[in-house]
């Protein structure tokens, strides 16, 4: 579970990604409306804090979680992650990862670890779908992770290329894809 500041217990929440504050003087020390906080987040891709600068007692050096090594900056061109974005009357939340860095486009080390798997996995179905397939499989993976106007083509793509893969691994390619995927990728890839 992802560790939240010790103000947060002031919080009403609207949805999952944004609280709205009772009283201007619940805000943290150094927060400042309009701006982000400083996020630390280790490099398989699990949240430690979003209030790195504001609540600097939550920092961690490793994960709790799996060990990794935590980073707060870009690993390309140093900018640093994104944390929680104070507005006029809310803070919003980090409720997940980012994938690619909101300055260099680079992919953050979690997503790269995601990229290479979806090559893997193509590649293991190598005995089942012919290169073509495989190269639609490896795209279509990666695709589903995004909500783009081609994400609904990855996910029946997946599904169908599913279809001709044998167990175990169709279960593996399933959950990977299940798992990566964006909201409207999960709903296409689990009928939802």
């Amino acid at each position: 579970m992802q560790q939240i500041a010790p103000y947060s217990q002031s919080f009403s929440t609207v949805n999952k990604r944004t609280r709205i504050l009772p009283h201007m003087t619940d805000w943290p020390s150094g927060a400042t409306s309009g701006e982000y906080d400083l996020a630390q987040i280790c490099e398989r891709g699990h949240i430690i804090t979003a209030f790195a600068d504001t609540q600097p007692g939550l920092r961690a050096s490793r994960c709790s979680k799996c060990g990794s090594v935590v980073i707060e900056k870009c690993p390309d061109c140093q900018a640093p992650l994104r944390g929680a974005f104070y507005g006029t009357y809310s803070v919003q939340m980090l409720t997940e990862a980012p994938k690619y860095c909101h300055q260099c486009g680079a992919a953050y080390p979690w997503r790269a670890e995601q990229l290479r798997m979806a090559e893997e996995l193509a590649a293991e179905a190598q005995y089942d779908l012919d290169e073509k397939e495989q190269g639609q499989l490896r795209d279509s993976l990666v695709e589903i992770s995004t909500d783009t106007a081609a994400t609904q083509l990855a996910g029946a793509r997946i599904k169908r290329l599913l279809n001709k893969v044998s167990e175990p691994l169709k279960a593996a390619i399933y959950k990977y894809a299940v798992d990566v995927s964006s909201e409207i990728g999960k709903k296409i890839l689990t009928g939802e």
